[in-house]
């Protein structure tokens, strides 16, 4: 039982490191990328600010990627309206599972509606949605989406 027991303490102190380095991992990839947009784009706005945490989840090679798609982008409200769209889709793709290559088609050919309503969310209405979803299931996701176009 004492054996069992000190394993269990050790696996416990583990997973917390683990978690405690993904935490550390995900706010400096959010540092990043907040100074860079707003060294691209001056001041955030409620949006991109909004879309900050889900996309500093993203694995390493995926946010350097979105960073390279990032500096591509003008300066202007159209880089902008395109930096909140990358964002988004990341978002969007990492939820579903879509990072990479590993698309499914039926979910990867609706991600560009989906991001348009995402983005047509206030950003309330953006922010609790983010803050929500770990707990929705894919279709509760999708029918607020599809919701939110109407």
């Amino acid at each position: 039982i004492e054996r069992g027991t000190q394993q269990g303490i050790q696996q416990g102190i583990q997973q917390g490191i683990e978690r405690w380095i993904q935490q550390g991992r995900e706010e400096g990839q959010r540092s990043i990328l907040e100074n860079f947009l707003r060294v691209r784009f001056g001041e955030l706005d409620a949006l991109l600010a909004a879309l900050l945490v889900p996309v500093s989840a993203l694995p390493a090679t995926e946010f350097t990627l979105l960073l390279l798609q990032l500096s591509a982008l003008t300066g202007d409200s159209q880089g902008i309206e395109q930096a909140r769209r990358l964002l988004a889709e990341n978002v969007l793709r990492m939820r579903f599972g879509q990072v990479g290559d590993t698309a499914d088609a039926t979910v990867r050919n609706r991600i560009p509606d989906l991001v348009t309503n995402l983005l047509a969310l206030s950003p309330e209405e953006l922010a609790l949605l983010l803050q929500q979803l770990p707990q929705l299931s894919d279709d509760e996701l999708l029918t607020r989406l599809s919701n939110s176009a109407r």
